[in-house]
């Protein structure tokens, strides 16, 4: 995994996995959580973005992209940004007031982190399934 400012992503290489079929695990996941997903197909891959509207403490959508082929694919996933923009402006403003804005952008950077750390888990496992059941299929 690797990191680069707002977003972590991931890449998967020799793995045999159908990208159409990840993608809809990758929104089961959000959607058993609550969220609301839309999955847009694009050049190369997909983006699906994640409204969290139902979780309170997160203050953005999230977006997974997933792109390349079976054998090689990357999945990025892309949030926080509006969160930190959110610290910055509190820390900016704490003697008018704007400690509201920093405790709000660290709830929700708190918040997308843990579901970072679990959405990284669950694709570990739902990658290792999908692979398996490919293999299934070849013999």
């Amino acid at each position: 995994m690797i990191a680069k400012g707002d977003f972590m992503e991931s890449r998967y290489v020799g793995r045999n996995v159908r990208l159409p079929a990840l993608c809809r695990c990758i929104e089961q996941f959000f959607v058993e959580k609550g969220f609301e997903t839309v999955r847009i197909e694009e050049k190369g891959g997909y983006k699906i973005i994640v409204r969290t509207r139902c979780d309170r403490d997160i203050i953005e959508n999230v977006t997974v992209l997933v792109s390349g082929g079976p054998n090689d694919f990357v999945v990025r996933f892309d949030a926080g940004s509006r969160s930190r923009s959110f610290i910055r402006f509190g820390r900016v403003t704490t003697f008018l007031g704007g400690g509201s804005f920093l405790l709000r952008g660290l709830k929700s950077q708190e918040a997308l982190e843990k579901l970072e750390r679990n959405f990284w888990v669950c694709l570990e496992e739902k990658i290792d399934f999908l692979e398996r059941s490919t293999g299934r299929d070849r013999e």
